[in-house]
């Protein structure tokens, strides 16, 4: 099927040199720290020359590092020839090992630059469709970051709880141990020691009372192994959650790429036709 279509043809397009107002370049001396905004294709320099101890932080999914004292560390952010880590605009988390806080930096676009059109005469061009290309929901990079520290965050709950839990359980063996080991020296106490009636009954008294707090202990205790169990689980979906949203985060950014190709061929084929 041919479709005709009336073209209000538009010359070519002058470009202005324009002032970027982002730098292309930023230092980060500690964390953590405000608001960082820095041109594409620019990068981000970690520079611990007057710390007092080593940096370590991530950005999940996109870089790492560990800077010494009197060390320096430049991450370039590429936005050409960077296979599947391409530093487009966006914001993205950055996260400080030692205190698990999040700063952010900002990946600022260049300005568009402001066509000038020359107008030129109609012309009449019959054109088929090159491509029929399905419209997909645009995904940004911020969102999969956001997603991103969201199951961190969720991630790294479950092992603070994971590790309160099981020194909870630890401290109930002892008390355990504790109770155990006065039960047994009390009941020697009664089988080596001749002592009154009353004292005989106070000291069974306390047995029954340890036994009694040995039983509570113990349900306590495997109270505490169902949650540690319960929480490994919720710790078995956290991860393969975060794994499942990198997955979908590459998938996302090599679809991009592909249409992006589709769009500049789509592009190439009307300018040949067009004679621009």
């Amino acid at each position: 099927m041919r479709v005709q279509y009336i073209l209000a043809l538009i010359g070519l397009i002058g470009l202005s040199p324009l002032a970027y107002a982002e730098p292309s370049s930023v230092e980060v001396t500690s964390f953590p720290f405000e608001n960082l905004r820095v041109m594409e294709d620019g990068h981000i320099t970690f520079s611990n020359l007057d710390g007092e101890k080593q940096m370590s932080f991530v950005a999940h999914g996109w870089f790492e590092g560990v800077v010494a004292v009197g060390e320096v560390l430049v991450v370039q952010l590429p936005t050409q020839n960077c296979g599947t880590t391409c530093y487009e605009a966006g914001e993205y988390y950055i996260q400080d090992r030692y205190t698990n806080e999040y700063s952010v930096l900002t990946i600022v676009a260049p300005p568009e630059p402001e066509p000038q059109p020359q107008p030129v005469a109609q012309v009449q061009v019959v054109q088929d469709p090159i491509y029929n290309v399905e419209l997909v929901e645009e995904i940004s990079n911020s969102e999969f970051q956001q997603q991103l520290v969201e199951v961190t965050n969720s991630l790294n709950s479950s092992l603070e709880t994971i590790a309160l839990q099981k020194s909870q359980i630890e401290e109930l063996h002892v008390k355990l141990a504790e109770a155990e080991t006065r039960g047994q020296n009390l009941s020697l106490q009664l089988n080596n020691t001749s002592v009154s009636n009353l004292r005989t009954l106070e000291l069974e008294q306390q047995v029954q009372v340890l036994i009694a707090n040995s039983t509570s202990a113990n349900a306590e205790l495997r109270s505490l192994e169902n949650e540690l169990t319960q929480s490994r689980s919720e710790l078995a979906i956290i991860e393969n959650d975060l794994v499942q949203v990198t997955q979908e985060r590459d998938e996302w950014k090599q679809l991009a790429h592909s249409w992006y190709a589709v769009a500049m061929e789509q592009l190439r084929v009307m300018v040949n036709t067009l004679g621009l």
